[in-house]
């Protein structure tokens, strides 16, 4: 047993590096314990062919920031609970503006910081899956 991150750890279950744990999960946890992780992060640990490598340790939570001003001067709601991806997406349309009128945009409603190893979350998110394509290695 061992704690694996990020960017390695999928690399080392496609590279045939650790166990397929579903038998184990299956024999061993509750379904309750699996229904308690977030599905995301929980279907995150499963290669593209199905094979689980890994449980979640912590989730790793993300916050929303945001600045009220800009809500309260484009009269755009406060992000709640109930928001899903589409309410989040129309609001930040709703603040993105060119304000000195150059034609450019120069406030945006929203923003990734992306971090690559982090990035999944956004991409599990919007329904879309990682696959790290294996090439072959050129000296």
């Amino acid at each position: 047993m061992f704690q694996g991150c990020c960017t390695h750890f999928p690399i080392w279950a496609q590279k045939g590096y650790t166990l397929d744990l579903r038998s184990y999960v299956a024999e061993h946890l509750d379904q309750a314990v699996v229904d308690d992780w977030d599905p995301v992060q929980y279907r995150s640990f499963f290669t593209a062919e199905g094979m689980q490598y890994g449980l979640p340790k912590y989730h790793g939570a993300l916050a929303l920031y945001y600045n009220k001003d800009l809500f309260d001067e484009f009269k755009v709601d406060y992000p709640d609970g109930g928001w899903d991806h589409d309410d989040y997406l129309e609001a930040m349309k709703r603040l993105t503006h060119d304000r000195d009128g150059d034609g450019h945009t120069d406030l945006w409603g929203s923003m990734v910081d992306v971090s690559w190893d982090r990035i999944q979350v956004h991409v599990n998110g919007w329904g879309g899956i990682s696959s790290i394509r294996k090439t072959p290695h050129t000296a």
